[in-house]
């Protein structure tokens, strides 16, 4: 056995590049814009909106800072964004914020990433309340990626969570 899979660190980097480009994808809307296409409406509806919303320089909070969280923020420090992290403990070698709850996290950042455990304690760590918190009040949609790689946009006018993957 080696030492990454005793670890648990075997795939981490794999994680983080496929959370990655999921969370490019949801931003540009490439796979919506795939799917537009395929549908056939695009002969008919041309006026699918353009994912516009670029990585670059946004400002992201990180739920769980371990092995999976750190090689996700090296790929986001490569996009210029503004990186910040809840975990258990406050890590001293770690040059981002920290914030010691989930609230204040989702409160000061654009986008929020969950590479925690799922476990009692973090079981629904993020609700309605923390989406809404993190929404910018112009926008109608807030993505969550989550470290199963599922994403979650949430419809600011209908109150709703629709799974995007």
């Amino acid at each position: 056995m080696f030492a990454d899979e005793v670890q648990g660190t075997v795939y981490s980097e794999d994680v983080a590049d496929l959370a990655i480009g999921l969370l490019i994808d949801v931003l540009r809307g490439i796979s919506s814009g795939h799917r537009f296409v395929r549908s056939g409406l695009w002969p008919t509806n041309k006026e699918f909106p353009l994912g516009s919303n670029k990585l670059s320089g946004k400002r992201v909070g990180i739920v769980g800072l371990g092995s999976i969280g750190s090689e996700v923020a090296k790929r986001l420090v490569a996009f210029n964004c503004i990186i910040s992290y809840t975990s258990r403990n406050k890590k001293p070698s770690v040059p981002f914020s920290y914030y010691s709850n989930v609230v204040d996290l989702a409160s000061n950042n654009d986008i929020l990433i969950l590479t925690c455990d799922l476990n009692k304690e973090t079981f629904h760590i993020v609700n309605k309340d923390i989406v809404i918190l993190t929404c910018d009040l112009n926008k109608e949609t807030f993505h969550i990626v989550n470290n199963d790689i599922l994403i979650l946009t949430y419809d600011l006018n209908k109150e709703t969570f629709h799974i995007v993957k």
